[in-house]
């Protein structure tokens, strides 16, 4: 199958009770305190260093799902992170 045959629309009024497709997410680095903020889109899309995440990367996945105040710890090539979800809103407000 190509790539259009497996697209998805991602629907605008995007809920923001949790991350998921659609959802800008504001985090905060509990190692260095630093703040970082992604938009979560599809998997044509992924450039951590500019904020946007592939919803199927490592780093997408473990915050997948998760509440504004929850913390989670993301194993990535480089190390551990530990991350606290600050804020979230849809990207496309």
């Amino acid at each position: 199958t190509g790539e259009l045959d497996i697209a998805k629309i991602i629907d605008r009024n995007v809920g923001t009770e949790q991350v998921g497709l659609g959802t800008h997410l504001r985090v905060v680095d509990l190692g260095t305190g630093e703040e970082k903020a992604y938009n979560m889109l599809g998997p044509w899309d992924g450039s951590p260093e500019e904020g946007t995440l592939n919803y199927r990367s490592p780093l997408a996945r473990a915050l997948f799902g998760m509440k504004a105040g929850e913390i989670t710890e993301v194993e990535l090539p480089g190390g551990t992170l530990s991350l606290k979800i600050e804020e979230i809103r849809s990207c496309f407000d």
